[in-house]
């Protein structure tokens, strides 16, 4: 994968786990799974950036917590040379 592509999942995956905990008082993945129907395991990835996101699965979180897309994507990559 390349480096760009990592970096946004990345950014996405802890800004979204740090706004869910942010809501929830750290709540443990297990909760979250429950809340929102989403595999806690598929969670983790996610918020590790491993697992791509769909839309619809980032919105059914979004709406769940009552987070705003742009504080999820509140965040600057770095570009090389080659990209």
């Amino acid at each position: 994968m390349d480096s760009v592509k990592k970096q946004v999942r990345k950014k996405h995956g802890e800004n979204l786990k740090a706004l869910i905990e942010e809501k929830t008082q750290g709540s443990s993945l297990r909760k979250i799974d429950a809340k929102t129907s989403k595999d806690h395991s598929w969670l983790g990835r996610v918020f590790r950036g491993d697992q791509n996101i769909t839309m619809d699965s980032l919105s059914d979180i979004l709406k769940e917590y009552k987070i705003q897309p742009k504080d999820v994507f509140n965040f600057s990559i770095k570009f090389s040379k080659e990209d």
